[in-house]
């Protein structure tokens, strides 16, 4: 089976033994083990082989033959809720002169299978411009709960209002974005405005004429 014994379930083989000339069943108890990991259901095969009875006389033991139903299959049925995705942080301010800023997706438990995630960016600043083309897919290995990048700002030179880049989480593949996360990063301008050009002098007014 998928499953793995010692992390999803305890023991592995089992002897069931019936006594000379007993009939009816036997049974075989196994654990099941929480491993704590959201993962696509799980399978377990037992087998029956043959094995030796006691009997025989002086010929040696004897050999059962096998019924029509020699194997069975137990299912282990995942309970772990399929895991989330959060931003952080949730508002940060870097200048836009040399800024940078760490942003870090989190899932909210550890998953079997790989999980990746589409970011979207909106606001009110421009990709290329007024920062570098970010990421557009954050992955998370078998395991991994956490993916960090760095952002950083493009100096355009314009003087212009503090602008906004708005990350959220458009799509994810073996996990779901949290509600409402997403990060507002304000990209502070530092461009200082021209200097206002200088007052117009005024020519002196002209002397009165004589009488």
């Amino acid at each position: 089976g998928t499953a793995t014994a010692g992390v999803d379930f305890s023991g592995s083989d089992f002897t069931l033994q019936f006594a000379d000339g007993e009939g009816g069943s036997k049974t075989a108890t196994v654990l099941i083990l929480d491993d704590g990991i959201d993962e696509p259901d799980e399978t377990v095969v037992y087998s029956l082989s043959e094995q030796s009875s006691g009997g025989g006389g002086s010929s040696g033991p004897t050999f059962k033959a096998l019924g029509p139903q020699a194997t069975a299959t137990l299912t282990i049925i995942d309970d772990e809720a399929t895991p989330t995705i959060s931003l952080s942080p949730a508002t940060a301010s870097v200048p836009e002169n040399g800024g940078s800023q760490v942003f870090t997706a989190t899932l909210s438990g550890p998953s079997s299978q790989t999980v990746t995630a589409s970011y979207a960016y909106g606001g009110t600043a421009t990709a290329g411009v007024d920062y570098p083309t970010p990421p557009a897919v954050v992955s998370f290995a078998p395991g991994a709960t956490t993916a960090s990048f760095t952002a950083v700002t493009i100096d355009d030179a314009v003087v212009e209002p503090d602008e906004t880049v708005i990350v959220t989480i458009a799509s994810a593949t073996n996990a779901v974005a949290a509600a409402g996360t997403q990060i507002v990063v304000t990209l502070i301008d530092a461009d200082t405005p021209p200097p206002a050009p200088p007052a117009p002098v005024n020519p002196p007014a002209p002397a009165p004429a004589p009488p």
